[in-house]
């Protein structure tokens, strides 16, 4: 028993003094290891997390198209709108009509997600603020430490009068403002948090941006529209999405607004833009493919040519430990040491920066199969080579 932890310590104590022979080489190697191992562990969060979050979308818009209006009104109208008793009574109408529609044609849903008015917490730090309806929660699907109870109660349930508004926080920002806090913003407007979003939460918004917006560093605050404010009723177009496959109803609503002498709009479907979401994800994941590719090759390359080149370096080290009674597999396991301590320092590393989860884990497996992958012609080579063949060489 001794013996054997004897030549396991001897073996250990070779592969010190082999790190040491050839540091710098080893050094530029790990390294490759390192970044080759976090890239993949990136691609795959990255991956990962874009497909759940695209599968999670879809099925929530249910293979429908998205819809927002186009206001094409001049400046000039939008001024006599806003200033006129008499279009304010004409947009309670349009608006009651919009939501005669919804709620007559169960094949149109609609939600609001107004993203043009930030949070100005302190000088110069500015919070995104998206102002959601009831129906936002639910098509999205978010998910965090609030109840349902909750959310229609104290959040979109308060009054519009309210000296607080409540507010629901990003994942991040939920490290900052904890579920109760109550905080005020640099015009002394005072927010009480409700609770915090579950990491990763989304939502598209495919007039603003080709990729899906992350929750993460934003505040939600509930959407409530005051019968008495044209500028509501203005801000409620702007805002408004639409998903159905039976556009025609909307655009009757397009044709009542004109007819009241209100907005100029025009619908606009924004299915396609969500298509470019994909399309820019996936060419994105292509270029992160071929840095990988890229920079495993140079790892394959240089792990197996610094092991051969370590092999030729001791044959004669290696015969003469033959001859005294050392076996093969002592020998290999050497070899196999040199490239298991690269994989492990480079996993360090990996779960240092992304942690220890299940990315972490196919990481895990990723590389444990890149080094039996690179080992396998060392050690074939290695075989090879019988005793003699060993000394012979080792005095050319």
């Amino acid at each position: 028993m001794k013996s054997e932890e004897r030549k396991k310590m001897n073996v250990l104590r070779f592969v010190g003094e082999d790190i040491g022979k050839m540091k710098y080489r080893y050094t530029v190697i790990t390294l490759q290891l390192i970044v080759g191992l976090l890239l993949f562990c990136y691609i795959y969060q990255v991956n990962d997390a874009f497909t759940q979050t695209r599968g999670m979308i879809q099925s929530r818009l249910k293979n429908q198209e998205i819809y927002m209006f186009r206001d094409n009104t001049s400046d000039k109208k939008i001024d006599k709108l806003l200033n006129s008793d008499d279009k304010l009574q004409d947009m309670k109408k349009w608006y009651a009509k919009v939501q005669k529609v919804l709620a007559e044609n169960a094949d149109i849903q609609s939600y609001v997600a107004d993203t043009t008015s930030d949070i100005n917490t302190k000088k110069d730090e500015y919070i995104r603020n998206v102002i959601v309806s009831e129906k936002f929660m639910d098509i999205y699907n978010m998910k965090g430490n609030f109840s349902k109870t909750e959310l229609k109660k104290e959040f979109f349930g308060a009054s519009a009068n309210a000296d607080q508004i409540p507010v629901i926080v990003g994942y991040n920002l939920g490290k900052k403002y904890k579920k109760g806090d109550v905080f005020t913003d640099v015009s002394r407007q005072k927010y009480k948090v409700i609770g915090s979003l579950k990491k990763g939460s989304v939502f598209v918004e495919p007039s603003h941006s080709k990729k899906y917006s992350s929750l993460d560093d934003c505040i939600l605050s509930p959407y409530q529209l005051s019968e008495n404010d044209s500028m509501g009723y203005w801000s409620y177009v702007q805002s408004v999405y639409f998903l159905t496959n039976n556009a025609g109803e909307i655009q009757k609503l397009i044709a009542d607004s004109k007819k009241m002498g209100l907005y100029d709009l025009y619908l606009v479907d924004f299915s396609y833009q969500l298509q470019c979401i994909t399309r820019d994800a996936q060419d994105t994941f292509a270029v992160y493919g071929m840095f990988l590719a890229v920079t495993v090759v140079f790892c394959v390359v240089g792990i197996i040519g610094n092991m051969i080149q370590f092999i030729n370096n001791n044959k004669k080290e290696f015969a003469i430990h033959l001859l005294v009674g050392a076996s093969a597999k002592e020998i290999i396991g050497r070899i196999i040491l040199l490239a298991a301590f690269q994989i492990l320092i480079s996993l360090v590393v990996v779960a240092a920066v992304f942690g220890v989860n299940k990315y972490f884990c196919v990481t895990v497996m990723f590389a444990s199969i890149f080094m039996i992958a690179t080992m396998v012609y060392p050690i074939l080579f290695l075989k090879r080579q019988s005793i003699r063949t060993i000394l012979r060489r080792s005095y050319e």
